[in-house]
């Protein structure tokens, strides 16, 4: 695993920043790591091509006595959709008011995400990795969000990557300047050139043409490791935007047979 420090002092060096044998300042270190905590969170748009779909829990949450989105969804429909199981690529909206477990998806695939929103809970949330890990030392398999003291939206939203080389879930919105890159060590050079651009034109300067050919041949490299099997995407079990996750028409759990 490579060190958020490292990356930084690489991405400082990378333009000629900093030398070779020098140590950042701490307001370098805190720079630096800011933009590079913006390149991580914007990967799941910008070159993984997912975004999430709201999960909600308890579900359905409203406060109406009626759906209200006829004729996409209806009270003629029954949802028999289980809370506990939400699929990958959801952004889980918390509104429990008692401990709840959630439980991860059983095999997911390469990149695939997980983000978990406060919308007032009240019941301190277990996620179980189901079979996974979470972090990178393939020790623990079970996270638990706490609720904050008298509810509201105070717990701050997480996000999660799943890294099927150490088959783990990774935190990815919570870097530490001493941390770990939650993200494959054969993608350094991509966070090293993207943070040399991005601190660039605040020394006043361009960045650099063999930096921007590196960075490009890196997008091409990141986009073709997390590149989805068709097959994946229509029926496997490696966890994708199907409807059958969302209670779309195929969805099994709309008929009760007891498929997750």
């Amino acid at each position: 695993m490579t060190l958020n420090s490292e990356l930084i002092f690489s991405g400082y060096r990378e333009s000629n920043f900093t030398a070779q044998s020098a140590v950042l300042t701490s307001e370098e270190e805190t720079e630096g790591l800011a933009l590079l905590q913006g390149l991580v969170l914007s990967m799941p748009g910008l070159l993984l091509g997912h975004k999430y779909k709201p999960w909600h829990l308890p579900w359905p949450n409203r406060t109406a006595t009626k759906a209200g989105d006829y004729p996409a969804r209806s009270d003629a429909l029954v949802d028999g959709r289980d809370v506990q199981y939400p699929p990958v690529n959801s952004r889980v909206v918390l509104r429990n008011q008692s401990p709840t477990t959630l439980y991860m998806r059983q095999m997911p695939a390469d990149g695939d995400l997980m983000q978990f929103v406060d919308a007032g809970f009240l019941g301190d949330v277990t996620l179980d990795a189901n079979g996974q890990y979470f972090g990178t030392s393939g020790v623990a398999t079970t996270e638990v969000l706490t609720t904050a003291v008298g509810g509201g939206n105070r717990f701050p939203t997480r996000t999660y990557m799943y890294r099927q080389d150490i088959a783990s879930w990774v935190q990815m919105d919570t870097l530490l300047f001493a941390g770990q890159m939650p993200f494959p060590v054969e993608f350094d050079d991509f966070w090293i050139t993207s943070l040399a651009m991005r601190l660039a034109p605040r020394f006043g300067n361009e960045p650099r043409q063999i930096t921007m050919m590196r960075n490009k041949d890196m997008m091409n490299f990141v986009r073709g490791w997390y590149r989805r099997d068709p097959v994946d995407v229509l029926v496997g079990d490696a966890g994708v935007n199907t409807e059958q996750n969302w209670n779309g028409p195929a969805d099994p759990d709309r008929f009760n047979t007891g498929f997750n």
